[in-house]
């Protein structure tokens, strides 16, 4: 079984450019969001479209585990085509797992 990551660290901004999953739709996702020292903040999702999502028309949904301050996982459902970071303050770690 083939594993691959996609690793982002945000140290500023809140919400964090999009990762698109849209390539990846066969594919199992985990998703973890982790505070590097310090950090609070948490994953937002969309089924929309690309297109929509660059022209800023993209409906965003909060995963449930809302906002972190510890590791934290989470699974991704095929029909998701981008997730992003809202970082709150300090530094996040995203690392979302293909397998």
């Amino acid at each position: 079984m083939d594993t691959r990551e996609i690793v982002n660290q945000y140290d500023s901004g809140d919400a964090q450019s999009p990762v698109y999953l849209d390539g990846y739709v066969q594919e199992f996702r985990s998703v973890q969001l982790e505070p590097v020292v310090t950090g609070v903040g948490y994953v937002q999702a969309t089924a929309s479209c690309r297109q929509d999502v660059e022209d800023g028309h993209a409906g965003w949904v909060t995963w449930p585990a809302g906002a972190i301050s510890a590791v934290t996982q989470d699974t991704v459902s095929p029909a998701i085509t981008a997730i992003r970071v809202y970082r709150t303050s300090g530094n996040l770690k995203l690392t979302v797992r293909l397998v």
